[in-house]
C-alpha cells in the first residue's frame, strides 16, 4: 500500500465546497430512447446500406448509411420486452414490416420499420400471452409466427386474428421451441427448434415435420438418442439446398445439410479446422446463425464464443479427436473471426467477455453481410463474409455503471477493471483503461471490477475505484495512473467514491467500515475506520453521498451513518433502516430531510425526520424493480425521483405517485444520469446506455 498521507482539515472542507457531483432532472412524460449496448437479437438487410436490427428491451434500430450512424424506431411505449423476428418487405399496397417477441407483441409498420404500432396481442393455447421468436408475411394480410411452446399460428387478415395451426401428437409433447423461419415462395416455409425438430408448410398446406439425430462417435458429448437437446437456431436455403445451425446447449455447434428442399437432413460436416485435440472441445460452441449467401453447399455460421465460421475446403491433414477422416481439400468449417478485437486470441480477459453472435444475414447483393449478438455487437462483411470489422459494440460487456458529465462526455467502466470514454453520449466508446491483471493463485487472472467512478466538472479529471483496491485516475490530457491500494491479493472491494474539483482529493470506501482518503491525487491514501458512538463500524460500507457539509455512508448493517466533513471518520448521527429484507445498497439525498435508499431485494426506503430512522414505501414492490435497486437518482428542481432496478427496471416518484417509465434493457440498470429536466441517461450492464 503507498504510504499514508495527512489530511488537514482545510482540505476535507474543501471537498464539501467543491466536489463535482452529477444531478438528473426529467420530463417524466418521456420514455428512455436506447443509445447502445444491450442485446442485438436479429438483423435484416435489403441492400447494402439499409439494416434494421431487433433488441431485448423493445427496441428496434435501423441504419441507412452502412452501419456508419443508427436511429431508434419509434415504437409504442408499452413494448418492453425482448423483440426478434422482423421481417422488412413490400406488396401491392407499397411497402409493409412486421417484428414479433416477447409477451405475445406483434407491430406492423408501413413505412420501412421508421414507425410502428401494435397488432392485438397473441395469446397460445394456455391463455397467456406467447413468446414469439419469428415471423414470415407473404404480404401485409396472409402471414405466420412461430415461437415457444409449440406456438405456430396463421393469420389471414394482419394480425388481427390467429388461428393455431401446430401439428399434434409427438412433437406436441415435446412442446418444441421454434427459434425461425425461412420462407421460399409465399405458401411454402420450413422452421426449425430444439429437440432436433423441423417443420416445413409445403403449397397444398400441409405440415410435414421430423427430427434431426447423430451417429457420429467422435463427437462429444454424444448425442445420439432421446433425451434430445439438439438446438437448432437458424435455416437458410438458396434453391433446394439448405443448412441449419445449432448445437447442443454452449459446447458443441453442428451444422445440417439438406439438398431436398428441407425433406432430410445429414451432418455437412465433421472437419473444423482450427480445433486440435485438447483444445476444449470436439466442435465448435453452439451456431446461432447461419447465411448461405446463395451459393449451395456453402454457408458462413456465427454464434457463441463471439465466433464466425466459413465453410470451404480444409487446410489441415490431421482432424481432432477421434475424427481421423478429416483430409486436406474435404470440407470443413474454418474459423474467421474469434473475437470482438480481432487480436486472434483466446486469452483470459478476452474468453468470457466475447460477444455471442444472435443471427447473421447478407444483403441481396451477396457481398455485404452483417452479424449480431451481445453487448450491442454489430458486424459487416464486404467480402461475402471472409473478413469482418466490428460497427459498434463493446468487446467487454459486462458494465458495473458509469458516470456522465453531461449528455456527451462520460465513462462507464466493469469487468476485468476497463474503462471506455465517450464524447458523443454513448454511441462509441473508447477503452480508454485496460490494465495488465496479474495471474491469481488458480493461474487464472484476477477477477473483479470497477464498481463506481467519481468525475470533475467537465470531466476534465476521473477516478474509478473497484473490487482488489483498484483504484485508477484520469487527469485531463486523457492520460490514466493506477493509483490502487494494497496488493492484488487483498479481498478489499471499494465500493463509492467521491472527488473534489481537480481529483486532488479522494475519498473511497469499502469493507468493515474502512474509509481511504487521499489528498494527493491518490499517490497516497490514509486508511481510517469509521467511528460511532464510541466503537468502530464493522459492517461494510456499500454507498455514500456528500450533502451539505455532510457525508452519509450506507452500512451493510442496515445503517446510514452522518460525519461532518470537517471529521470524516466520526459519524455524528447513525440512522437505522427498519423493516429491511437484504443488504443495502444504493442511497441518493436532495436535502439532509429528503434521503432515499434501497436494497439488494428491490425494497425501497424513505427518510422520515420525525422518527430518525427510514422507513420502507409500501407503494413499490421488490417485483417493481426486479428484485434490487441499484441505482437511485433524484431530478434537481423537482421532486421527481427515479430509481434503477434489474431485469431493465426503471421507477420513477413524482413526488406523490409511483410510476414505471420504459425497460429498455434486458439486465440490471447500474446507473441513473440527469442533468436538467429534459436530458438524462440510463446506463446498463451489457454496454446498454439510454438517453432521456
Amino acid at each position: 500500500m503507498p504510504r499514508p498521507a495527512t489530511a488537514p482539515s482545510s482540505v476535507l472542507l474543501a471537498l464539501a465546497a467543491t466536489l463535482a457531483l452529477l444531478a438528473p432532472p426529467v420530463d417524466a412524460g418521456e420514455q428512455f430512447a436506447y443509445v447502445h449496448g444491450g442485446v442485438v437479437m436479429r438483423v435484416v438487410s435489403t441492400g447494402d446500406d439499409d439494416v434494421w436490427t431487433t433488441h431485448t428491451g423493445g427496441v428496434i434500430r435501423y441504419t441507412d448509411d452502412g452501419g456508419a450512424t443508427w436511429k431508434n424506431a419509434r415504437l409504442p411505449s408499452t413494448v418492453t420486452g425482448t423483440l426478434r423476428g422482423i421481417q422488412i418487405d413490400s406488396d401491392g399496397q407499397g411497402s409493409f414490416a412486421y417484428c414479433v417477441g416477447a409477451d405475445g407483441v406483434v407491430l406492423f409498420s408501413t413505412d420501412d420499420g421508421r414507425n410502428w404500432t401494435l397488432k392485438p396481442q397473441v395469446m397460445n393455447v394456455f391463455s397467456q400471452p406467447a413468446d414469439l421468436w419469428d415471423v414470415f408475411f407473404a404480404d401485409r394480410d396472409n402471414g405466420w409466427i412461430v415461437g415457444f411452446d409449440h406456438t405456430i399460428y396463421e393469420t389471414s387478415d394482419g394480425g388481427q386474428n390467429w388461428t393455431n395451426i401446430a401439428p399434434l401428437g409427438h412433437i406436441a409433447a415435446d412442446n418444441p421451441e421454434w427459434y425461425q423461419i425461412y420462407a421460399w415462395a409465399d405458401d411454402e416455409w420450413i422452421a426449425v427448434a430444439d429437440e432436433g425438430w423441423f417443420i416445413r408448410r409445403l403449397p397444398n398446406g400441409s405440415l410435414p415435420h421430423g427430427q434431426i439425430f447423430l451417429s457420429q462417435a467422435c463427437y462429444d458429448p454424444q448425442i445420439t438418442g432421446m433425451p434430445w437437446d439438439l438446438e437448432l437456431w437458424s435455416v437458410d436455403f438458396t434453391g433446394d439446398s439448405g443448412l441449419i445451425a445449432g448445437g447442443v446447449g454452449n459446447n458443441d455447434g453442428y451444422v445440417f445439410e439438406s439438398t431436398d428442399r428441407g425433406a432430410t437432413w445429414s451432418l455437412y460436416t465433421a472437419c473444423y479446422d482450427h480445433l486440435a485435440a485438447g483444445s476444449g472441445g470436439l466442435t465448435p460452441p453452439s451456431f446461432y446463425g447461419v447465411e448461405m449467401f446463395d451459393v449451395a453447399g456453402s454457408g458462413t455460421a456465427a454464434g457463441y464464443g463471439s465466433g464466425v465460421y466459413q465453410s470451404g475446403l480444409s487446410s489441415t491433414s490431421s482432424a481432432p479427436g477421434a475424427c481421423t477422416t478429416c483430409p486436406a481439400n474435404s470440407l470443413a468449417l474454418t474459423q474467421v473471426v474469434n473475437d470482438s478485437d480481432s487480436n486472434g486470441t483466446f486469452d483470459v480477459t478476452d474468453d468470457t467477455g466475447k460477444p455471442l453472435q444472435r443471427d447473421i444475414t447478407a444483403s441481396a447483393s451477396n457481398d455485404v453481410a452483417w452479424t449480431v449478438g451481445d453487448f450491442g455487437t454489430v458486424r459487416r462483411s464486404d467480402d461475402g463474409g471472409t473478413t469482418w470489422s466490428e460497427l459498434a459494440g463493446l468487446h467487454r460487456g459486462r458494465i458495473s455503471g458509469g458516470e456522465f458529465d453531461d449528455l456527451s462526455t462520460g465513462v462507464i467502466f466493469g469487468q476485468a477493471w476497463r474503462a471506455f470514454w465517450t464524447t458523443d453520449g454513448g454511441s462509441n466508446f473508447t477503452l480508454e483503461y485496460n490494465p495488465s491483471v496479474p495471474a491469481g493463485p488458480g493461474g487464472g487472472a484476477w477477477f473483479g471490477n470497477f464498481n463506481a467512478a467519481a468525475l470533475t466538472a467537465g470531466a476534465s479529471e476521473a477516478v474509478l475505484v473497484g473490487d482488489r483496491g483498484r483504484v485508477a485516475v484520469r487527469d485531463s490530457s486523457g492520460t490514466w495512473t493506477d493509483r490502487s491500494i494494497g496488493n492484488w491479493n487483498e479481498q478489499r472491494t471499494l465500493t463509492a467514491v467521491l472527488v473534489n474539483s481537480d481529483a486532488s482529493v479522494i475519498l473511497t470506501c469499502g469493507p468493515q467500515g474502512k474509509l481511504y482518503l487521499s489528498t494527493d491525487n491518490g499517490a497516497n491514501f490514509t486508511e481510517s475506520t469509521l467511528m460511532s458512538g464510541g466503537q468502530p463500524v464493522t459492517a461494510d460500507l456499500e454507498d455514500m453521498v456528500l450533502q451539505n457539509n455532510y457525508v452519509l455512508y450506507l452500512g451493510a448493517d442496515d445503517t446510514m451513518y452522518a460525519a461532518n466533513v470537517s471529521n470524516l471518520f466520526t459519524a455524528v448521527a447513525a440512522v437505522p433502516i427498519v423493516g429491511s429484507g437484504g443488504t443495502p445498497s444504493a442511497l441518493a439525498s436532495r436535502t439532509l430531510t429528503e434521503i432515499y435508499a434501497g436494497n439488494d431485494a428491490g425494497e425501497v426506503f424513505v427518510y422520515n425526520p420525525s422518527m430518525a430512522q427510514f422507513d420502507k414505501v409500501t407503494a413499490i414492490t421488490p417485483a417493481d424493480l426486479g428484485g434490487r435497486v441499484f441505482e437511485i437518482e433524484p431530478v434537481p428542481g423537482a421532486s421527481d425521483w427515479f430509481f434503477g432496478g434489474d431485469a431493465g427496471h426503471v421507477q420513477h416518484f413524482d413526488g406523490s405517485t409511483w410510476t414505471a417509465v420504459k425497460s429498455t434493457f434486458e439486465r440490471e440498470v447500474r446507473s441513473l444520469e440527469f442533468f436538467d429536466i429534459d436530458d438524462g441517461l440510463v446506463i446498463g450492464r451489457k454496454t446498454s446506455v439510454g438517453v432521456w
